[in-house]
């Protein structure tokens, strides 16, 4: 698979505030936010939860897995923003999107991502 950019998730939707990906082991590929928008977390706040969290909160979510099937995504929903969390070979993307719309936006964004995954790997 190609490598996949912080520019090629921001081509994805508008409303995209931040791409970020690491793997496994809390290695940081990318945590870019788009440009103009401003975090509204100190950078290294953003990187230490990227390190640790997509982790727990997949964990968290798999235990119920043998009866839902495998977790594929987790969208989680504050009171500013809306994050996307999915995992993708081995690795997990996060996303933040803008609260407004976010809801309707979100399944649209990972159709995109899905289609930009299967065009990276061709």
């Amino acid at each position: 698979m190609a490598a996949l950019t912080p520019e090629d998730l921001f081509q994805l939707h508008p409303k995209i505030r931040m791409g970020a990906m690491v793997d496994e082991k809390g290695e940081v590929y990318f945590l870019k936010m788009r440009p103009g928008v401003k975090s509204l977390a100190p950078e290294e706040e953003n990187r230490a939860f990227l390190q640790i969290n997509p982790l727990v909160v997949f964990g968290a979510c798999e235990r119920f897995s043998q009866w839902g099937g495998a977790v594929t995504s987790v969208t989680v929903r504050y009171e500013k923003v809306l994050m996307y969390l999915a995992r993708l070979k081995g690795r997990f993307l996060m996303l933040t999107v803008e609260k407004d719309e976010a809801l309707e936006t979100i399944p649209e964004i990972a159709r995109s991502i899905e289609s930009l995954i299967r065009k990276l790997a061709d």
